[in-house]
């Protein structure tokens, strides 16, 4: 039976991607990272930053963003931010981009961004959802093209053994369970906030009974890889319409 089921969701979401596994999400070095450093890109043809990144471990990165409507360059310092590591670096308006910075789009047609972060602070360079350092080859940009990752209200919180899942309201697309890795100290005050999840994952078994193909993405606050291990969920600070793809 699919979660979704289970937990009475009405209208499930239907991918508009085909379903991909797991592994395609761990070949991308999705970090946390922190500016250090915002400026104005003037030969841009959009209105666009560019940020000098601390990843930590990782090292700092530089990564070039549609961000101008949304932020001014006083809000980005030091604040963090979510990015892929892996892609090869290219050229942006004369300016040498390391790392894509992730975000969901102000309207459906906007070329200017809402950034992605931890809804808490965790330390630079953390992986989401458990995904350490082991692929560090440049990773397929077409890999990344693959994934169906669009932003949804909470509405509610449920348990399922030793998960949790949020119950999304993704729009017009429907609704959808998505299994939250890792534990949430305080479940109930996520509830309203809008967040990435990736809806064509390839199904996969809960348990006997039960399988699911939306997770949420995660921050771990901890160390280990465990269902104990404590997270917080990635998300938005400003509001956008939900079902919006992750660009």
């Amino acid at each position: 039976m699919h979660i979704d089921h289970f937990l009475k969701i009405k209208k499930p979401v239907t991918p508009k991607k085909s379903a991909v596994n797991l592994d395609q999400l761990g070949k991308l070095r999705i970090q946390v990272g922190e500016g250090i450093h915002i400026a104005r890109m003037p030969k841009a043809r959009n209105p666009s930053y560019q940020a000098e990144v601390n990843f930590g471990k990782s090292g700092k990165k530089t990564t070039c963003g549609q961000f101008v409507n949304n932020y001014t360059e006083e809000e980005l310092l030091h604040t963090q931010i979510v990015a892929i590591t892996n892609f090869a670096s290219k050229k942006i308006a004369g300016v040498k981009s390391e790392a894509l910075t992730l975000g969901f789009p102000e309207t459906p047609r906007s070329q200017q961004a809402i950034i992605l972060q931890p809804f808490e602070k965790v330390k630079n360079g953390t992986f989401l959802n458990f995904f350490g350092p082991d692929f560090h080859e440049e990773a397929d940009f077409a890999g990344f093209l693959a994934l169906e990752i669009r932003v949804g209200t909470i509405q509610r919180m449920e348990k399922l053994a030793h998960h949790s899942f949020a119950i999304m309201d993704m729009g017009t697309i429907g609704h959808s369970a998505a299994l939250i890795p890792g534990h949430l100290s305080k479940p109930k005050q996520y509830v309203g906030m809008q967040i990435p999840v990736w809806i064509n994952l390839m199904p996969l078994p809960l348990s006997n009974r039960y399988t699911y193909q939306s997770t949420a993405l995660v921050a771990p606050l901890g160390l280990d890889h465990a269902e104990t291990t404590p997270v917080t969920l990635i998300g938005i600070n400003k509001k956008v319409q939900n079902g919006l793809e992750l660009f």
